[in-house]
């Protein structure tokens, strides 16, 4: 219903008050295909005039020209006058996109202005020459990778913040349950093997105790050396604060559009500026790890840089002691390393 509010009076809005689509999807495929034929439409009318703008008048035998009468139709009236008129286009080139423009009315119709009387087209090329919309432009460079950062990320100022996602707990859970259901204890999959991993007093040399300080490192990721980056063994979801990636200077071309809302910022629900997948870099030389690891890029304030949640804990086999502030992880020879968080560089976040 809300997507038939939201169209003007045309073949595809008669289309769909004579149809009933099973799923939103369907109208949406079918919404793309009308568009398209809109667009091959108009080119070829392009062509058409330009071959007859010479052709519309008669020559007489005294050299004037008049104009030629529209030829007669069905029913004795013309041709033009039983054809349906259209709305013209109001650009000549549109931007091309990654999401059909019908998905994009169905997310973002309460966040923009489509209340004016133009064609779903023209209302979303406006909107992204104004500068909304950008996550839906078409990135012609795919395989291409964000370039690498170099420096140093410091301090963002702000709360405590832990987040997780509503659709991917669900499929998580989901696929929990159809492995505890339909297998037995010894069919189910078994983790990647792991060295024997032990924590002992030199481990915590230099941590004052008692102390329940969050453990808090600095991580290459992307090539730059990120301070205060929080590890967070209850967050679903690896998170890049969009402060620390503006300074990163990656770019917001290489971010991936996310249809989500992530939940636990400050008790609230955000919506992020998108995805994007860099390298993350634990240890140097021998005792390095490195591994492709998706953020999500959000935009609320934080006392931390990013977040290494879940994802990046189990790809990397890692272990997390918040009482000896330090992480065990299995490098890339297969080998146990640690690394250390700074309890003076937590107690400032905290």
């Amino acid at each position: 219903m809300a997507l038939m509010n939201g169209l003007v009076d045309s073949d595809f809005k008669r289309y769909l008050t004579r149809k009933n689509l099973p799923t939103l999807a369907a109208a949406f495929s079918k919404a793309h295909d009308y568009i398209k034929s809109e667009e091959l439409m108009k080119t070829s009318s392009r062509h058409v005039v330009a071959g007859k703008g010479q052709s519309q008048y008669e020559g007489t035998s005294s050299g004037g020209n008049r104009p030629k009468p529209p030829a007669p139709g069905r029913g004795g009236g013309s041709r033009q006058d039983s054809r349906p008129t259209r709305l013209p286009m109001k650009y000549s080139t549109y931007t091309p996109l990654n999401t059909p423009r019908a998905a994009i009315y169905s997310v973002n119709q309460n966040g923009e202005d489509w209340s004016r009387p133009i064609p779903m087209k023209d209302n979303i090329e406006e909107l992204i020459r104004k500068g909304h919309l950008t996550q839906y432009r078409l990135n012609t460079s795919r395989n291409q990778q964000p370039p690498l950062s170099t420096g140093r990320v410091d301090v963002i100022t702000g709360g405590p913040i832990h987040g997780g996602t509503i659709s991917g707990a669900k499929k998580h859970l989901a696929e929990h349950r159809h492995l505890v259901c339909a297998l037995d204890v010894e069919n189910r999959p078994r983790p990647a093997s792991i060295p024997q991993v032990v924590f002992t007093e030199e481990d915590a040399r230099g941590v004052v105790f008692p102390h329940d300080d969050p453990l808090v490192l600095i991580t290459k990721i992307n090539g730059a050396d990120i301070k205060r980056v929080l590890v967070d063994g209850g967050s679903s979801a690896n998170v890049l604060f969009v402060q620390a990636f503006n300074e990163m200077n990656i770019g917001r071309q290489y971010l991936k559009p996310v249809s989500y809302p992530v939940i636990g910022f400050n008790g609230s629900t955000v919506r992020p500026e998108g995805s994007v997948v860099l390298p993350v870099k634990l240890g140097d030389g021998p005792q390095a790890r490195d591994v492709m690891a998706e953020f999500l890029v959000v935009d609320v304030k934080s006392a931390y840089n990013a977040i290494i949640g879940r994802p990046i804990i189990h790809d990397m086999q890692v272990v997390v002691s918040t009482y000896y502030l330090a992480i065990a992880y299995v490098s890339n020879l297969g080998a146990v390393e640690k690394v250390y968080g700074g309890q003076v560089m937590s107690k400032l976040v905290t």
